[in-house]
C-alpha cells in the first residue's frame, strides 16, 4: 500500500489525511515491538453459597 487514490478530495481532506497518517507512523514508532504479556487482575473474594441464573443475570 504505498499508495493511496485522493483524487476525489479537497486540498484541506488531503492535507487532513496526510497529518493522520503521519501521526499513526509516529505512534507505531513509539510502540515497542515485542510482545508482552498481559496480566489480568483476578478479584479476590469469593462468593459464599450459590448463585442462580437469575441471581446473575436478573437485571439485564
Amino acid at each position: 500500500m504505498e499508495k493511496l487514490e485522493v483524487k476525489d478530495l479537497t486540498e484541506e481532506e488531503i492535507k487532513i489525511v496526510r497529518e493522520f497518517i503521519d501521526l499513526l507512523r509516529t505512534r507505531r514508532a513509539k510502540k515497542p515491538r515485542g510482545s508482552k504479556e498481559i496480566a489480568f487482575k483476578s478479584w479476590p473474594l469469593k462468593v459464599k453459597g450459590r448463585l442462580t441464573r437469575e441471581e446473575i443475570y436478573g437485571h439485564l
